[in-house]
């Protein structure tokens, strides 16, 4: 869910990052706010809305490729400016 890879960045960040879930009426508009086409617009709220009613089955098992907490630490934390030794440890 998003709140568990909210509680997964936390972890991995060491600072609280939050998920707040915003309405499809403020997702549209920072869209149209960011110059995207009204087709882009409708698109991505779409996509957003078979999201949050459950479109994706949840992961199970092990896959091929790196898990999200992989990811943020060797993607996202470094993009951040956070160096290892700055990160807590797990």
């Amino acid at each position: 869910t998003p709140r568990e890879l909210a509680q997964i960045m936390t972890e991995v960040l060491g600072r609280p990052v939050r998920y707040e879930q915003a309405s499809m009426a403020d997702y549209r508009a920072q869209y149209a706010a960011h110059g995207a086409s009204p087709a882009v617009v409708h698109a991505m709220v779409e996509m957003a809305e078979a999201q949050l009613a459950g479109v994706y089955p949840p992961a199970h098992g092990a896959g091929s490729g790196s898990s999200f907490e992989q990811w943020c630490a060797t993607v996202l934390a470094p993009a951040l400016g956070l160096s290892p030794e700055l990160r807590p440890r797990r």
